[in-house]
């Protein structure tokens, strides 16, 4: 199931492309010190990792979750 783009008017991301451009959101967001926002975002993707089945991916993005918190 696709899930709604980020932008009104556009068609919908794959959960793969939602799961990319969420890890460049939330980079961008750890960036400019939102870490709060980043790490919810974090959080949201590796729960979507975990549903698509892409465990590998999920483990790194705990991980980055892990270095954003300390």
């Amino acid at each position: 199931m696709a899930r709604t783009g980020l932008t009104a008017g556009h068609a919908p991301l794959t959960e793969t492309e939602l799961v990319r451009a969420n890890l460049v959101r939330a980079e961008a967001l750890a960036a400019v010190d939102r870490t709060k926002e980043a790490l919810a975002l974090l959080r949201q993707t590796a729960t979507l990792c975990d549903e698509l089945t892409a465990y590998e991916l999920a483990v790194r993005v705990w991980k980055r979750i892990d270095a954003l918190r300390s």
